[in-house]
């Protein structure tokens, strides 16, 4: 039987009653809440890194350059994406402190996408 949950309801998971199996709580049309219990185990299998890289973006909202700040050293990768998921930039950047010229880019909401050894970090920006 199909579940009418309504449009503007969303799902949460979490390990509510401590077993290590996630539930899914979800509002439905009424108003109400419903619990589902699902087979799905807390421990995903990602290990936590030791020390996360520090990564800072600013000014934010930002009008023409954009300053990258890592704790990490090395060959990176930085892409500027919009809201839709369309590429807008593309830069290789090597060092702790980068600058990107963002000016020719529309006013909006944008994801800049940096690709390290050990994965994908992204930053939200908003120029103006």
């Amino acid at each position: 039987m199909p579940a009418t949950f309504g449009l503007r309801s969303s799902a949460v998971l979490a390990d509510l009653d401590g077993d290590g199996l996630l539930e899914v709580l979800v509002g439905n049309f009424g108003g109400g809440l419903r619990l589902f219990n699902a087979e799905i185990p807390v421990d995903f299998g990602v290990e936590e890194q030791e020390e996360s890289p520090m990564i800072m973006i600013f000014p934010n909202p930002v009008q023409s350059h954009l300053r990258i700040v890592s704790s990490l050293e090395g060959q990176r990768y930085a892409t500027v994406t919009d809201v839709y998921g369309r590429r807008c930039m593309e830069q290789s950047m090597s060092g702790t402190e980068e600058v990107i010229e963002v000016s020719a880019l529309p006013p909006g909401v944008y994801v800049l996408g940096l690709a390290f050894d050990f994965g994908l970090v992204n930053r939200i920006f908003l120029k103006r």
